[in-house]
């Protein structure tokens, strides 16, 4: 599955979300005059950096500043608070105070009436860059041909492909995606098809149809499939180059494949949909069909296909299973009603959060996450109703988002817990009585650690499905210290670490080979625990 970012952005966005529920900013005090400064010197040579962009994110809105002609920056008249601080320059990567990896959780510089400055040197390193030549099979060059990199992210089991960086060929079909941090990237091309649909009259009922509209893409090194691609290495500064991709051209053997879409009753029903291919074990390829219709037609590679639609004007979903050959196709998909849960968030302990919660009904398999139109996402305040609606293939029921300090204890109905249990919709299946609750009965966890990393897992880890929901990697602040305040009641393996996978480590298999080295704690609901960790070797 992929999912297009702004480069560095959305790498740094997953390092955060990763820390979400972990000491983020308390509620603001005024300061008098609180400062963050330093200076922004190359890694490799030490050299000061001017013009180097620097940003902080806090409590306070706060514009961003330019390095001066020796490297020096400085924020003043801070608001006392938890900082976070970013610098850019051209030519070299992002990079985030205390990161050693550039979706590492960040190091949060506290400003207090203690300690009212804080001084930063940032050392950048230098950025790199992959390029090549797109070709295709009669090794003419592909102009205007789409290329990205792209980091593979795995998460409860399920692989991701985030986009770092993507770039237009040139005349010559060459290409540079720059700008990267060190790191193992995916790279891929993408010729695009016709953007033409031809209005044609079948049986007497209009067909919207491409005859040329699918894509043509490939991946390093040139094959067809992204669980099939070879990784790129890209050490810091280093130009990876003669990364070329052949793009095969469309060939005869691409199928016509007609759908006309029909409700319960039988009627023509206009509908979005989108084909996935399911023979790509990373559901790496996904092509938008001919728009909005009742019958739509697109030439299609052989292989297997997964048709997932939603109805337009009417409620309904499908997800059909094709086997596609060279021979042309026809068939009529029959939409259903779609599954449906409703129900009302409740709370225990403390006062009513007034921010809404976020509800999802993810999917399991990863094709079905490619449904047109919006996710199966709710948002609801405590006691406040929600619905989910359009429910189709196996589901898991997950809090995306809650207020800080409110944690997700239980989604009931009638007695059993649906948190880390899938849900299977066949049709038009209905769950209501719903009781999502949300629990402010918690534990804290802080110690000292150094510059360490601080992994933070439930001791009986195997019986959760979703790992960043009990997990948590933070890192200490500019004066070692770490704090983890939003801890259920249980027994946790805590352990300090120089390197954590970013990659990887929302997974059970990637954490259980921490336990070992691991220290237990047992916390009871308002325990405030506090310990010492030592830098444990790497597993």
């Amino acid at each position: 599955m992929r999912r297009a970012a702004f480069c560095l952005v959305l790498l740094s966005a997953v390092a955060l979300h990763a820390t979400s529920s972990s000491s983020f900013n308390p509620v603001p005090q005024q300061a008098s005059g609180g400062t963050i400064g330093g200076r922004v010197i190359a890694a490799d040579g030490g050299e000061a950096l001017r013009n180097a962009r620097v940003t902080i994110t806090g409590p306070m809105s706060t514009p961003r500043v330019f390095t001066d002609g020796d490297g020096r920056f400085l924020f003043a008249n801070l608001t006392f608070g938890r900082y976070a601080l970013v610098v850019r320059k051209a030519g070299y990567a992002q990079t985030r105070f205390g990161s050693r990896q550039p979706a590492d959780p960040p190091v949060w510089i506290e400003i207090t009436a203690e300690s009212p400055a804080f001084s930063a040197d940032m050392r950048l390193p230098r950025s790199g860059a992959i390029s090549g030549r797109i070709l295709d099979d009669l090794s003419e060059p592909i102009e205007m041909a789409q290329v990205f990199a792209e980091r593979m992210i795995r998460t409860d089991g399920r692989v991701d492909a985030v986009t770092v960086a993507s770039v237009t060929t040139d005349d010559l079909g060459e290409y540079r995606l720059g700008g990267l941090p060190g790191g193992r990237y995916i790279v891929w091309a993408r010729r695009l098809g016709s953007d033409t649909v031809q209005r044609t009259v079948v049986n007497g009922r209009t067909v919207l149809e491409r005859p040329d509209g699918m894509p043509s893409q490939a991946y390093y090194p040139s094959v067809t499939t992204l669980s099939a691609a070879q990784p790129v290495d890209v050490r810091a500064g280093e130009e990876r180059a003669s990364i070329d991709v052949t793009v095969a051209q469309r060939t005869p053997s691409r199928a016509m494949v007609r759908f006309s879409f029909i409700d319960a009753d039988g009627k023509p029903m206009l509908a979005t949909s989108v084909m996935v291919r399911l023979d790509d074990a990373v559901a790496g390829t996904a092509i938008n069909t001919s728009g909005i219709g009742d019958n739509v037609a697109q030439r299609i590679d052989p292989g297997a296909w997964l048709l997932i639609a939603r109805g337009v004007y009417a409620a309904g979903v499908a997800a059909v299973p094709i086997i596609v050959g060279s021979s042309d196709l026809s068939m009529s998909v029959p939409f259903q009603r779609g599954g449906r849960i409703s129900g009302r968030v409740v709370m225990e302990g403390g006062s009513p959060p007034t921010a809404a919660i976020e509800l999802e009904a993810r999917p399991i398999e990863p094709a079905l996450a490619r449904m047109p139109g919006p996710p199966a996402v709710t948002r609801a305040r405590v006691g406040d109703a929600f619905t989910l609606t359009d429910l189709i293939g196996t589901r898991e029921l997950r809090i995306r988002s809650a207020p800080h300090g409110w944690v997700p204890k239980a989604i009931l109905v009638r007695g059993r817990d649906l948190l880390d249990a899938p849900i299977e919709f066949k049709g038009d299946e209905q769950i209501t009585g719903v009781e999502v609750v949300l629990t402010h009965d918690l534990a804290e966890l802080s110690g000292t650690a150094a510059d360490s990393s601080i992994l933070v897992f439930p001791d009986d880890l195997v019986r959760y499905r979703d790992v960043r929901r009990v997990a948590r990697w933070v890192r200490p602040n500019q004066d070692g210290r770490f704090v983890v305040d939003d801890l259920l009641p249980g027994t946790y393996c805590v352990l300090a670490t120089n390197k954590v996978d970013d990659a990887q480590w929302a997974n059970v298999d990637y954490l259980e080979q921490f336990r070992a080295h691991a220290t237990r704690v047992t916390l009871k609901a308002g325990d405030r625990h506090s310990l010492v960790l030592k830098t444990d070797a790497n597993p």
